[in-house]
């Protein structure tokens, strides 16, 4: 047996914290102020263990934490990098250019009648048909011609080339990059 002072100095603590690890359990108490010396050193180890092993649980979620975050910041550079490349456009930008290109795709069908009425009046059925043909074609062949330019941002140049050119990100008002 071993008293509350003989433990707390072996432990390392005071005799308060001996007598409260003993309310708690986790050491064992024989009597008032008395202590098996085998079994208590015993169940501190283990307690220390088990306190051990919870840090590292805790230390492991920090790790894979960190991990994804890490993960979304890399992530988050590379679309920067396929904006600043005009390979990758942010959904508003390209619903505008498609919106607008489709009115103007919608305003020309629907116009084509009134301009070329006049051009068919009392013309052969096969030349109103080759008239309206020829004007359908030219509609849809604007719609046809793409322009890649409609999607630059004026934020950014585009890179060629894969090249390397830190003068084409933007900065931002203390002097860095939006990435950062």
């Amino acid at each position: 047996m071993a008293s509350t002072s003989a433990i707390a100095k072996l432990f390392g603590m005071t005799e308060r914290n001996v007598r409260y690890l003993a309310e708690q359990g986790v050491i064992e108490k024989a009597k008032r102020g008395k202590y098996p010396l085998a079994a208590t050193i015993q169940k501190y180890i283990k307690y220390l263990r088990s306190k051990a092993f919870e840090k590292e649980v805790e230390f492991g979620e920090y790790d894979r934490e960190r991990t994804l975050h890490e993960k979304a910041k890399r992530q988050k550079a590379e679309l920067l990098l396929e904006r600043m490349r005009n390979r990758l456009h942010w959904g508003e930008d390209v619903e505008l250019v498609m919106t607008e290109m489709l009115v103007r795709f919608r305003n020309r069908i629907l116009g084509i009648p009134t301009a070329i009425a006049p051009k068919l009046y009392r013309k052969s059925v096969p030349k109103i048909a080759e008239a309206l043909k020829t004007e359908l074609y030219s509609a849809l062949t604007e719609l046809s011609e793409y322009d890649p330019a409609m999607f630059v941002d004026k934020e950014y140049e585009v890179l060629y080339d894969e090249e390397e050119d830190d003068s084409t990100v933007p900065k931002n008002s203390e002097g860095g990059s939006p990435a950062s």
